[in-house]
């Protein structure tokens, strides 16, 4: 399984090419570069996906397999959620170089490397077996991160926006890593399979739980759940509009699936008999987020930021299917992390395109100004059926999968919350058909027209 290691080392290494050939490497070369390690990243990501069908595989880097039950190594566990999720980032990826190849402002090649190091950050988080490795591949992925989001760095309000991004974060780094020093220090291990064994070997006391709250709220934090949210809004509405179609398509949905990780592979046996109480707590942080997320998406006139609200209110859907700490309640989370990335980043495509040829992102500034854009308005109102969860979009299937799960574990009463959450986010897109498309309701200027960021190269 050797493979496993491309789908990080593939970018890593692009990077550090682009790095060295430096300015001297023309803006052609430097997005074919990218692309090609993107294209590169999918496809073994998806071959990795359909190798795993069968069950999870493990490659040992440098041969140092376990010894005596003792994992000294490094390795790679790859199982078909997280294949799936690295696919899921690497498509995105792709996405995003194809859109930003029409920025000037992407300074070529600073903006293809920062990109591809955010890609093996977040490809390295999903395929990571080791809890160590985990955090590391985060902050690669963070720092990538900040720098994107605070890119056009002429512009205040994107280094405002970066710093809150970077501040928030670096808190929940700090409690992921107490976390994994207090589980270092009573299992002697950080292999997720070996903590595991480590935990259950003696009764769980308050220095496991403590350990697992600091690891479920440090990933939260970068998860952007209630209520650690504060931060997401101001970082998408400052970032180039092709970096948003990334961090919104997969980068809250790490931290989730972080927090899955860790809880089946290394808490579970330990903390099983607290199974019931970790469910309620996790399914009210799910709801609040949801309807926080949904209402606010609703209130908002900015595009970029009634995106930015729907990706937290949907980030509160993820965690409500986990929460259920069941098959089909994680089944339905990843179907449905899958279906919405697409619909997120199409959104946020169309999104670019009303900046480009309108120079604004205010709902009300472009009042009837995209009713010669009927292409843009077709993928807009793909989106809010998206967001809606109607058949035959996976979101429906997905938000199905998570509603068996509730009425299977006695949360039947949070289906009321995934529709709110669904109609308000939908309705929010609705909205923005009939004012920018179809001409409804009177045009206001609430400020100065933004700059147009797409411009053709």
């Amino acid at each position: 399984m050797a493979l496993a290691a491309l789908p990080v080392a593939v970018p890593l290494l692009a990077a550090a090419a682009l790095t060295a050939v430096g300015m001297r490497a023309g803006r052609r070369m430097a997005v074919a570069s990218a692309l090609l390690a993107a294209l590169a990243v999918t496809v073994l990501s998806a071959t990795l996906l359909a190798r795993a069908a069968g069950g999870v595989s493990v490659h040992w880097f440098g041969g140092w397999e376990p010894r005596h039950g003792l994992a000294i190594g490094i390795d790679f566990a790859v199982d078909p959620f997280g294949a799936g999720l690295a696919t899921l980032v690497g498509i995105l990826v792709v996405a995003a170089t194809v859109v930003m190849s029409r920025y000037r402002e992407a300074d070529s090649p600073h903006f293809e490397v920062l990109l591809l190091l955010f890609c093996a950050g977040m490809a390295g988080l999903c395929l990571s077996g080791d809890v160590f490795d985990m955090f590391v591949f985060f902050e690669l992925m963070s720092v990538a991160a900040f720098a994107l989001a605070g890119y056009l760095i002429e512009e205040g309000e994107a280094v405002e926006g970066s710093l809150n991004f970077a501040i928030t974060n670096t808190i929940g780094s700090f409690l992921i890593l107490t976390g994994i020093a207090l589980v270092y220090g009573r299992t002697g291990a950080l292999n997720l399979a070996q903590v595991a064994h480590g935990l259950a070997a003696r009764p769980p006391d308050g220095l496991v739980a403590i350990a697992f709250a600091l690891l479920v709220c440090g990933f939260l934090v970068k998860a952007a759940i209630v209520p650690f949210h504060f931060w997401l809004a101001d970082a998408y509405a400052v970032a180039p509009t092709p970096v948003c179609l990334v961090f919104a398509g997969a980068m809250s949905e790490l931290g989730i699936y972080a927090v899955g990780r860790i809880w089946f592979d290394g808490f579970t046996e330990a903390l099983a008999a607290h199974a019931g109480s970790l469910r309620l707590v996790l399914v009210i942080a799910g709801c609040l987020t949801a309807v926080i997320g949904a209402l606010m998406a609703f209130l908002q006139d900015h595009l970029k930021r009634m995106l930015a609200f729907a990706t937290i209110a949907y980030a509160g859907v993820f965690l409500i299917g986990l929460a259920t700490l069941s098959a089909d309640g994680v089944a339905g989370s990843a179907l449905y992390i899958v279906a919405d990335g697409f619909g997120k980043a199409s959104l946020f495509v169309a999104v670019a395109i009303l900046q480009h040829r309108r120079a604004h992102v205010s709902e009300l500034a472009l009042t009837g100004r995209g009713r010669a854009l009927p292409f843009t308005g077709a993928v807009v109102l793909l989106g809010a059926l998206s967001f809606a969860a109607v058949p035959p979009f996976g979101t429906f299937l997905g938000k199905s999968l998570i509603e068996d799960a509730l009425g299977a574990t006695g949360y039947g009463w949070v289906t009321a919350v995934l529709l709110v959450a669904s109609a308000l986010t939908a309705a929010a897109v609705v909205r923005a058909i009939g004012r920018v498309f179809c001409g409804l309701g009177q045009a206001k200027f609430p400020g100065e027209p933004v700059r147009a960021e797409a411009q053709p190269a």
